[in-house]
């Protein structure tokens, strides 16, 4: 039976992704000699390369390289080749049924500008979380609503209790994610080192990468931080007085008038106590 396989040695598939300008690499194997790719060219292209088969293989592998055009769902369809035909007058009546891949080609996934908002939060937000790298502690289910409570801290500090953080008025978020005493490693942005920086570099690399088999978690890790960012307005704030701080593994609390609120997703936030002072520079509730 003909089918195609993500790895040489690995089980059948039946369908795969691809981004555009990407290439991905599947195995087609069958019994036959000969075979004869097509696809609408249009999406995609395709480019095969015979395996070496040994004596007493059963199979012949061929080497299918796939590149992505443009966006959209198509079908690689594999043809009998004309060389596919039997020894005898009988055998050559029948022809091996084509074999089907379905594939999804899918945009590059692009973080929003640096210099803005949504580009900053973004980037914060990788930055800040556990990715699916940690595989035993990183919390798929709660990724968004991490990223969620997030953004409510960054929007509290701007807007809300700007006072309690050494502003007088509301400050821009380049401008609240410069005090290095409350965002460490991102004081610098947009001009961040490198070594600060591999949480986003490595969760965009393999978001799009074609040869990761880690692919599809790391996508949904970006594309979270990419719509928490850029949503018209917040998601509700969980809390009565506002989430305003956040601590990642083996950070002390941060102590004052924070208090822990919850631990999710690896990430320890906190909230106002009863007993914060009201506003002084015009900060409304």
């Amino acid at each position: 039976m003909p089918e195609f396989r993500q790895q040489k040695s690995g089980p059948s598939i039946s369908s795969a992704t691809v981004h555009v300008h990407h290439q991905k690499t599947v195995f087609f194997a069958a019994e036959w000699q000969d075979i004869t790719p097509v696809a609408d060219a249009k999406l995609l292209t395709i480019m095969a390369h015979p395996q070496p088969r040994h004596k007493g293989d059963s199979l012949q592998f061929w080497q299918l390289t796939v590149s992505g055009n443009s966006p959209g769902v198509g079908v690689i369809q594999i043809n009998p080749g004309p060389r596919e035909s039997g020894a005898t007058a009988a055998a050559r009546k029948i022809r091996p049924q084509p074999a089907k891949l379905d594939v999804t080609i899918v945009k590059e996934l692009l973080l929003p500008d640096a210099n803005s908002d949504a580009g900053i939060m973004a980037r914060v937000f990788l930055h800040e979380t556990l990715t699916p790298a940690f595989v035993n502690r990183y919390d798929p289910q709660n990724d968004a609503a991490v990223m969620s409570y997030m953004r409510n801290v960054l929007e509290n500090r701007r807007f809300r209790r700007f006072d309690l953080f050494g502003f007088k008025s509301s400050p821009s978020l380049l401008q609240l994610i410069h005090n290095k005493t409350q965002f460490a490693g991102l004081y610098t942005y947009p001009h961040i080192p490198a070594v600060q920086m591999v949480n986003v570099n490595t969760s965009l690399t393999i978001a799009n990468s074609d040869t990761e088999p880690r692919q599809p978690q790391f996508a949904k890790h970006v594309e979270n931080a990419i719509s928490i960012a850029t949503r018209l307005i917040a998601n509700p704030d969980p809390t009565e007085n506002g989430l305003y701080s956040w601590r990642t593994a083996g950070h002390e609390d941060p102590g004052g008038y924070l208090v822990k609120y919850a631990t999710l997703g690896g990430i320890t936030f906190y909230t106002l106590s009863a007993d914060t002072p009201e506003p002084i520079h015009g900060a409304k509730w």
